[in-house]
């Protein structure tokens, strides 16, 4: 039944779209619809594809795809930009959430081992994507007219080591019970994300300036814009998590709620600002949970209303990839995406080992960093905003693929390994 209702309306759609060429009307469906439609479909279709291995955001993703630009093309490019609001509405809200989890007096014997964790898996990934893109300059990237500068082995590297806090937020939330060592992957994926914003902030001022050699900044101005960009996100979301806080021991709690709303749809108007915007509500989320009495309370409450948001940002976010990729490239996409998977997991089972933890725990958690989603492709997008030379298309598309893949891959592989892994040793 749940597959037949799918179809139905895929297939309403699909004529919809006919229908409007065919009597010259126009074909853009209106967001109100198509949201409605998202809901539904994208809800069917990840309940429909759930299983003990699978979990409902890849149902999300692959409904996302089908009909998306490259696929049914139900959804075009400027439908799914007329989405953009309600895509970074979900983006942040889901920042929030995650921010919200973390109870760092709970959990300090573990939070100090995060930090070494999310520094290796950057190291090793950007040194070894260096290496790789080193050797395919010599004949497949040269080939394709792409030169391959240290700017775009870092830009490389931070992309490869970014992660999906959101699907490691969404699985944990899917009807399992909440373990110690699911806090300690949030942590770990939040960390590492964090520190590759901080790459991208003042509109990624840094690769920006090293590309535009003619008007190039000072170093040391270069780091004073990161510095001052980086410490005003943080200030920001440290003065609106006290603000909830203040809210919430003051008046009723769906009161918050709206401000919450209000202030995350005044700061999705400033999306140019992605990684800075991100960084302010993971840290106001990470106030309130720790400074309230009642943040946890008022955490769970959220929780238990914001699967929609993982629909709609799961199911826009599959749409919206860009998947061309000319034949050439196969090569590279399949070297770098098998990089990042040894990286990442060698990275993260040699620290936990050094730490103490025992074999097949470290093995397991290895594995749980592997899916990728509308962060990569948002900072991604923000790189093409300047010239080719910063990141060239060649290379935009087989990140953009390996991103796809990872967002395949990934989310069963954390399921997996959530099911099986025990609370993490002393925690």
């Amino acid at each position: 039944m749940a597959i037949i209702l799918i179809i139905l309306l895929t297939i309403l759609a699909a004529l919809a779209q006919w229908l409007a060429v065919y009597l010259n009307l126009p074909t853009i469906v209106n967001p109100a619809i198509l949201l409605g439609i998202i809901l539904i479909s994208g809800a069917v279709a990840g309940h429909t594809i759930k299983s003990k291995i699978i979990p409902t955001i890849t149902g999300f993703v692959l409904y996302g795809v089908l009909i998306g630009p490259h696929a049914l093309k139900l959804i075009t490019s400027d439908t799914i930009r007329s989405l953009d609001f309600i895509h970074f509405l979900s983006l942040f809200f889901i920042a929030f959430l995650a921010g919200g989890r973390l109870n760092i007096r709970e959990h300090k014997n573990f939070y100090s081992l995060v930090p070494v964790i999310s520094l290796a898996q950057l190291t090793s990934t950007i040194i070894l994507t260096g290496l790789v893109m080193w050797i395919f300059s010599k004949n497949i990237l040269l080939r394709t007219g792409s030169p391959v500068s240290t700017t775009m082995i870092i830009i490389t590297g931070l992309i490869l080591a970014s992660n999906s806090t959101a699907a490691i937020l969404a699985i944990s939330l899917e009807n399992q019970p909440r373990k110690h060592y699911k806090d300690f992957l949030l942590a770990t994926s939040l960390t590492t994300n964090i520190i590759v914003m901080i790459f991208f902030v003042g509109k990624a001022v840094l690769f920006h300036n090293y590309d535009q050699t003619s008007h190039a900044l000072s170093a040391g101005s270069v780091i004073l814009q990161m510095t001052v960009h980086f410490v005003s996100a943080v200030l920001t979301g440290v003065i609106l998590g006290f603000l909830f806080v203040f809210i919430l021991s003051r008046f009723r709690r769906e009161f918050l709620f709206f401000i919450l709303l209000i202030s995350i749809g005044a700061y999705v108007t400033a999306y140019n600002y992605l990684p800075e915007s991100l960084i302010a509500f993971i840290t106001a989320g990470i106030i309130l949970r720790n400074f309230s009495r009642q943040g946890n309370y008022f955490m769970k409450n959220l929780e238990n209303y914001s699967f929609p948001l993982f629909i709609v940002y799961f199911t826009i976010t599959g749409a919206g990839l860009n998947l061309s990729l000319p034949n050439l490239l196969i090569p590279l996409l399949i070297v770098l995406f098998l990089i990042r998977l040894i990286t990442l997991s060698s990275a993260t089972n040699l620290a936990l080992r050094l730490s103490g933890e025992n074999r097949k725990t470290a093995t397991g958690m290895s594995l749980a960093f592997l899916p990728q989603s509308g962060l990569t492709v948002g900072l991604l997008s923000s790189l093409t905003l300047f010239q080719e030379s910063l990141i060239t298309r060649e290379l935009y598309a087989v990140l953009m693929w390996i991103t796809f893949l990872n967002l395949l891959v990934g989310p069963p592989v954390l399921k997996h390994v959530m099911s099986k892994l025990k609370t993490l040793r002393n925690a």
